[in-house]
């Protein structure tokens, strides 16, 4: 199983499964099936996107698989009580996270109910562990400090050596903290050898404890020996608020398989004051096939809409029709649910409950993703009930359903759509939906034309109206007084026509440029690459005075894509059209590396060697630090150079870290940062090249990865 990148889980009987978003401490669930990881620089985050729905679908984008949590202002602070000490790294970095680890949702009762939500981190670099606190927001949350924690930490010590490394929610309702109790946390490698020469590493290797904390006063529970109890005691002591004993119970009455236990677990679905334990009743149930349709129809009335959710969620195997019942559901995280587990209902009706869902939720992107995961059998379908009845759906879920359907070879209802597409008054909704059919075709690789007559053939009747969208196209393309959004879309398809590809290629030079609005400068900048064909590139190098930083970049990544561009980009610097100095580190180094000899010899000439001794680069540098500074002239080089890759107040990209976290750094930490990066580079920011079947190439830093899609950033 290949787990690069991912997150895993297994069974105890062998069987293994990957997950979205890698995480450094492990996945950890709250009392309502929600999933939580972090890793050392953030606190926390939540992993909301169900993986195994998203696979099911192979051409379906999904990106938002984690919302970050901890996002208000100042968010990474904390506060220490702990006296400072020299540190063996970062020393920049005293008094924000830097080691959280293992995100604990708190699940013991025993606290009270304004500890619900709360999730527990050890920061053990500062001696200290963290809580934040939950607010639901649509299908995921936010957080923030508890009230009284705005400026102090919910466990912290004035001991430098209290190292807690986990924490977890025990049988008795109390928080354990496992404290390594060692001089120095920080693995050697990120430690300087002058450092470790003046430490003993392994100082306090002999010592480790653990803490119980709990309210004063409180009454701990006792903790009972469960193995040992009968099926029917195990059901009773099910009711209880302790998450660390329901989940032991259902891990005995599932390893135990005995269904005697199904009768009194229905009643206690029914009849326990508490939701979690009304939830985990019907999962445990579920476990154990003793689900019908008298229990599953009464559960799906109960009055909390976690329990509402993972009923939907277990209808899924023999009881699916029973799902389309919570598609008007008030809670917004239900009727996501009903969307996913659609895709599990193979009657034709899962196909009119999925158009009824995305029309009720066309504003949310989220259940539109659930709508999308579940509509590739149905896709067909879908399209033909939406255009039958005129319906206003959402652009995207359009185009997504053309794609699939198209993918997936279900041509019946096409024809009706292409030609509702085409009669279409709205331009850029027009033109979007166009680029979806030929965005599918061109991944079949099929011609339009071929696409177009093996439609007319399954459709029986003649296609009409597809070279006249495409006059529209140019006519808005290059009509400076048309909507804006509607330019951009045509733009999108120049050259994908069926007739005048050569003066389409010639007219996306023209929309590059510099009196062109920078969104048609960019649209052109996008859709040129994609015509693979020679004149692009001479095209792309045309108006190469034209462009900004960011432009520079993005031409420079097609330019790179092939050996007869690559070829021409370097006759460009010899010819002097355009310098050395405006291609970037990184691309210098694909072009000095490059597989073609004759290439790398080429480059080497005109962009010069790379001086390997970095350490000396650095050196002749240190004098920087007794400059005065001048905060205009940064301001325009951060624009013109750094704003590529980083974002300082609000400007620039996020391919690499935001440099408002870095503002405190020394002067010498920012020469190694620009001039030797691979010194100390997160892996976070480690950049990626990413070949392509058809030998082209992109380079960026993996922002997310799923079974169907990378995403980058570059």
């Amino acid at each position: 199983v290949n787990i690069n990148g991912r997150d895993f889980r297994f069974k105890v009987t062998g069987e293994m499964q990957t997950l979205a978003k890698q995480t450094q401490f492990g996945l950890h669930r709250d009392d309502w099936g929600n999933w939580f990881g972090n890793n050392n620089p953030n606190w926390l985050w939540h992993v909301h996107l169900p993986m195994h729905y998203v696979e099911r679908n192979p051409h379906l984008v999904a990106k938002d698989t984690g919302q970050m949590l901890f996002n208000y202002p100042d968010s990474r602070r904390c506060f220490p009580i702990s006296p400072r000490m020299e540190r063996p790294n970062t020393p920049h970095s005293y008094g924000m996270v830097t080691s959280a680890n293992s995100p604990s949702p708190y699940r013991g009762g025993l606290f009270g109910p304004d500890f619900e939500r709360s999730v527990f981190i050890s920061e053990p670099v500062h001696n200290l562990v963290h809580r934040e606190v939950l607010e639901p927001d649509g299908v995921t949350f936010t957080s923030h400090r508890a009230k009284g924690e705005e400026k102090s930490e919910f466990l912290a010590s004035s001991d430098n050596w209290f190292r807690p490394t986990m924490t977890k929610t025990g049988p008795d309702g109390a928080l354990y903290v496992a404290d390594m109790y060692r001089l120095v946390i920080e693995h050697p490698k990120w430690i300087s050898p002058a450092m470790q020469s003046k430490l003993n590493l392994r100082e306090g290797s002999d010592r480790g404890r653990i803490w119980r904390v709990f309210p004063k006063g409180a009454e701990l529970r006792t903790t009972p020996r469960l193995d040992r109890m009968t099926n029917k005691a195990l059901v009773v002591a099910l009711d209880s608020p302790s998450g660390w004993q329901r989940d032991t119970i259902q891990r005995l009455l599932l390893a135990r398989g005995d269904k005697d236990a199904s009768g009194a677990l229905r009643k206690l679905a029914k009849t326990s004051k508490f939701p979690k334990v009304r939830l985990q009743a019907l999962c445990i149930l579920d476990g154990l096939d003793g689900l019908d349709s008298k229990v599953l129809k009464q559960a799906l009335e109960d009055p909390h809409p976690s329990v509402r959710e993972h009923v939907v969620r277990v209808c899924e195997g023999n009881h699916a029709e029973l799902i389309a019942s919570r598609l008007e559901d008030e809670s917004i995280r239900v009727r996501r649910q009903v969307g996913f587990s659609l895709g599990e209902w193979k009657d034709p009706k899962a196909a009119e409950a999925l158009v009824r869902l995305a029309l009720a939720d066309a504003d949310n992107p989220r259940v539109q993703l659930a709508v999308k995961s579940s509509s590739l059998p149905h896709a067909a379908t879908m399209l033909k009930q939406i255009f039958s009845v005129q319906a206003k759906a959402p652009t995207g879920l359009l185009s997504d359903l053309i794609r699939f359907a198209i993918l997936d070879d279900n041509l019946s209802p096409l024809a009706k759509v292409f030609d509702e597409i085409a009669a279409d008054k709205n331009l850029r909704r027009q033109f979007t939906l166009m680029a979806s059919f030929v965005d599918a075709i061109e991944q079949r690789k099929e011609t339009l034309d071929q696409f177009h007559q093996r439609l007319t053939k399954n459709s029986k009747r003649e296609i009409k109206g597809l070279e006249t969208v495409f006059s529209k196209v140019r006519a808005t393309a290059q009509d400076g007084e048309a909507e804006e959004g509607s330019r951009v879309s045509a733009i999108a398809l120049l050259g994908r026509g069926p007739t005048k590809r050569l003066e389409d290629i010639n007219l996306l030079s023209e929309l590059l440029s510099a009196n062109e609005l920078p969104s048609i400068r960019k649209a052109a900048l996008r859709s040129l690459p994609k015509l693979s064909h020679s004149l692009a590139s001479t095209a792309l190098l045309a108006q190469w005075n034209s462009y900004g930083p960011h432009e520079r970049v993005s031409a420079t990544e097609y330019l790179l894509n092939r050996d007869e561009s690559v070829a021409k980009l370097l006759d460009a610097i010899q010819a002097g059209k355009l310098t050395a100095g405006q291609i970037s580190p990184a691309h210098k180094q694909k072009l000095l590396q490059h597989s073609s000899a004759s290439i790398s010899q080429k480059a080497k000439s005109l962009l010069g060697v790379i001086n390997a001794n970095r350490e000396k680069v650095v050196n002749a540098y240190e004098k920087v630090a007794k400059l005065k500074g001048n905060t205009d002239s940064g301001k325009m080089l951060f624009t013109t150079h750094c704003s590529v890759c980083h974002s300082f107040k609000g400007q620039g990209n996020t391919v690499g870290p935001d440099l408002a976290a870095f503002s405190v750094k020394p002067i010498n930490d920012w020469l190694i940062g620009i001039l030797d990066p691979n010194r100390a580079v997160e892996t976070t920011y480690t950049t990626y090249l990413i070949m392509n079947k058809d030998d082209s190439a992109l380079t960026g830093v993996l922002a997310s990865e799923t079974p169907a899609a990378l995403i980058i950033r570059t």
